[in-house]
């Protein structure tokens, strides 16, 4: 297990108290889940800008399309 140091204003201190208050959860619970959010943001969107392309190549070009393929 890695530990980290992050340095924080008060107020980001402050905000990351309340919101571990608020989910009865530790820092670094908190943090972990914010970087696993953060990952699958990421993701989504590359999976946002493959889908496309990959639409358009399979005759997709409108959502009805979609539906009558997989209907």
């Amino acid at each position: 297990m890695t530990r980290l140091s992050v340095r924080l204003s008060d107020k980001e201190a402050q905000d990351l108290q309340a919101i571990c208050d608020s989910l009865g959860k530790s820092r670094s619970e908190v943090v972990r889940d914010a970087m696993r959010a953060h990952r699958l943001r990421q993701a989504l969107r590359a999976s946002q800008a493959e889908l496309p392309p990959a639409a358009r190549a399979a005759g997709w070009l409108t959502e009805d399309d979609l539906l009558h393929e997989v209907s």
